[in-house]
């Protein structure tokens, strides 16, 4: 966009070095909520001074912005609550199946052969000869 002295004006690049700006400030990548406070809150002298809003429309869209968000995430931490015992019951009845399974295997009888019989001691009449 051309401004009337004759220099132009990108409002998407401005956004973007104020981001970047932003970003290497903080050393970390930006949220919505960070975005949003930056650009609409005026800068302050000390870090413990009261937010001062450019417009009080502003501050009331950040409150409603994060209270909104505050239920989004509360919902989908109780989702995830939710998903968690399901996996955790899942996973108490595959153990107790295996461990019923395991039970049941010790307590069949064994099907080999006795250890106390000697069943080499009577190779000797097993074997037919070669006849010539």
């Amino acid at each position: 966009m051309i401004e009337p002295d004759g220099s132009s004006w990108h409002p998407p690049k401005d956004v973007v070095r104020a981001l970047k700006d932003c970003e290497k400030e903080l050393g970390r990548t930006l949220i919505k909520p960070e975005v949003f406070k930056k650009t609409h809150v005026r800068k302050k002298e000390n870090e413990s001074d009261p937010d001062v809003w450019m417009e009080k429309r502003a501050e009331q869209t950040f409150i409603v912005v994060m209270s909104a968000q505050i239920v989004q995430l509360t919902s989908a931490l109780a989702a995830s609550e939710r998903r968690r015992d399901a996996e955790q019951r899942s996973m108490s009845e595959t153990v107790q199946q295996i461990k019923e399974q395991v039970m049941n295997r010790a307590r069949r009888p064994t099907t080999s052969a006795p250890e106390d019989t000697d069943d080499d001691s009577d190779d000797e009449g097993d074997y037919v000869e070669l006849t010539p």
